[in-house]
């Protein structure tokens, strides 16, 4: 008989909640600007708990509360910190998911960009 190989994990508690909505789940197709580098700014709701990116065709970058930027490339050995652009990078054809802090009424956005034209995502929350 095989010796079993099976990963046994120890229990953790994970976060789980109910939402009793029935709009607990918001979803929407958006098409990015035909202008590679134009910002998109979806607006939600100051409650959600996160939310979910998925770019079809090609890597966006985002951000949450703030407007992305592009990144530059480089090739320098030494780099400074104020080069970094802000924002993160979506991959295409994957999921990206983020849990965000909640606020105390102020306003929350979530900024894309692409760097091709018409860029395609499916853009969640939760």
């Amino acid at each position: 008989m095989p010796k079993d190989k099976s990963v046994h994990l120890p229990e953790r508690e994970l976060e789980s909640y109910e939402d009793a909505s029935k709009d607990a789940l918001k979803s929407i197709k958006i098409t990015l600007s035909a202008t590679p580098g134009d910002i998109t700014t979806i607006n939600v709701d100051t409650d959600i708990k996160g939310f979910r990116l998925y770019p079809q065709v090609s890597n966006i970058r985002f951000a949450v509360n703030e407007e992305v930027e592009a990144v530059t490339t480089t090739s320098s050995t030494t780099i400074e910190i104020a080069n970094l652009a802000i924002g993160d990078i979506a991959k295409a054809d994957q999921f990206e998911t983020r849990l965000i802090e909640a606020t105390n009424g102020g306003e929350r956005y979530i900024t894309i960009l692409s760097s091709i034209a018409s860029a395609v995502v499916e853009f969640t929350t939760f």
